[in-house]
């Protein structure tokens, strides 16, 4: 098809799709099949749009940008600089990185609305580091749009702008410049990052694991403010994200087991909001071990913790197609299974310890029923925990499974037990 002939099919289908939608919103009255037929009429057009799009030749794309950027300069003040704005968006767009970067300097050095001009530095930024790898020039970028930002009480492209400078140094390895951004960041007034939670939570967060890598106590600091910050605004997190980043959140000394963590995690594991989300097993996981180290001092409530979870664990799969209407994807399944069974071993290998009765061919024979669908034995355990505990919890496992429960594992698992 000749280029004029696609120019052409564009135009056609951009015209169909405009009446399209049009006929759309003056119908609100028409009936749910008539609208679902419009509906995948819609996307299939929108497929031919992005075929034809892509088949455009590059110096064919770059003739039609410049042709609207010469349309643009003919445009007056914030229009024209509106204008030059979505030229430069598109330039991205079709990887023209040094023909949109030439664009977004200009709107920065001409531009008259501040914000046009921090958005253009912003983008400039990013393209610098993304497109060009030269943080230099990325961060030469990012300070011009933070001191118009400052200049002009602009506090949340300030934040914006901070965050985004913190990444930049985060990804280029330099922790102490990214500290001083996220610091920076978490000096701003409260109401500004009440409505950038996402970005308030991984400021700290990374500033935390930074002086924790470092050895430095003052990361705990950092960490503590992970868990208000959710708190505030739980609904902009997905629940896997939050159950993950309190599992790695440390205690005090960065002690895995810190009671006051323990605590926390205790909270999650019983809050129906994460009920059903298989990272709450991993939460689980991490609660029980600390009672298992801990069985001589509290054994009732090792006890009702440990077989209580056991128990939720052999009913989460069914419990999750019942509630959420969907299965565990593989890894999520062997993961439940491994910690059934290593949580059985170390429970039998507790219960015979204290010479306490338990039915041990029942438990046995659920075991041996797991062993068989080729279940990984290495043990699933908290992140940070000493050699000696590790070695302990190994082999609680593994004299459980054998000594106990008299299991035997399939010839795959037999070494890794």
């Amino acid at each position: 098809m000749s280029n004029f002939l696609k120019l052409l099919v564009l135009a056609l289908v951009g015209c169909f799709a405009s009446a399209y939608s049009i006929g759309q919103d003056s119908q609100v009255e028409s009936d749910n099949g008539a609208r679902g037929i419009l509906s995948l009429a819609g996307n299939e057009l929108s497929k031919i749009l992005a075929k034809l799009e892509n088949d455009l030749p590059a110096n064919l794309k770059r003739q039609i940008l410049r042709d609207a950027l010469d349309k643009a300069w003919m445009l007056r003040g914030e229009e024209r600089m509106n204008a030059f704005f979505e030229v430069a968006g598109n330039y991205r767009r079709y990887r023209m990185f040094d023909e949109a970067i030439e664009l977004f300097d200009l709107i920065a050095q001409e531009g008259e609305s501040n914000r046009l001009k921090i958005k253009a530095l912003r983008a400039k930024a990013e393209l610098e580091f993304v497109a060009s790898k030269n943080l230099t020039s990325a961060i030469s970028a990012a300070e011009q749009a933070l001191a118009i930002a400052k200049s002009n009480k602009l506090s949340e492209d300030a934040a914006e702008v901070l965050i985004e400078m913190g990444s930049y140094y985060f990804i280029n390895e330099q922790p102490e410049k990214m500290i001083e951004a996220y610091d920076e960041f978490n000096e701003l007034p409260d109401s500004v990052k009440d409505m950038l939670p996402r970005e308030h939570l991984k400021a700290n967060l990374h500033i935390g694991r930074a002086l924790m890598a470092a050895g430095d106590p003052k990361a705990v600091q950092y960490f503590d403010r992970i868990e208000p910050i959710i708190d505030g605004d739980p609904e902009a997190f997905e629940l896997d994200l939050v159950l993950s980043i309190m599992l790695e959140l440390p205690g005090k000394q960065f002690q895995w087991n810190d009671p006051e963590r323990i605590a926390k995690l205790q909270k999650l594991f019983l809050n129906e909001r994460y009920a059903n989300d298989p990272k709450i097993c991993d939460v689980g996981n991490h609660i029980f071990w600390a009672y298992f180290l801990d069985r001589e001092k509290e054994w009732v409530r090792f006890m009702e913790f440990g077989k209580a979870f056991k128990k939720r664990l052999q009913a989460f799969p069914d419990d999750l197609k019942t509630v959420e209407s969907r299965e565990l994807s593989n890894l999520e399944q062997e993961s439940v299974t491994q910690l059934t069974v290593q949580t059985t071993a170390a429970l039998a290998f507790a219960l015979h310890e204290k010479k306490v009765e338990f039915p041990v061919m029942k438990w046995g024979a659920e075991v041996e029923d797991l062993l068989s669908d080729e279940v990984k034995l290495e043990g699933k355990f908290p992140s940070r925990i000493a050699r000696q505990d590790l070695n302990t919890f190994v082999e609680s496992i593994r004299k459980g499974v054998l000594d106990v429960l008299k299991c035997v594992p399939n010839k795959r698992n037999s070494a890794r037990v």
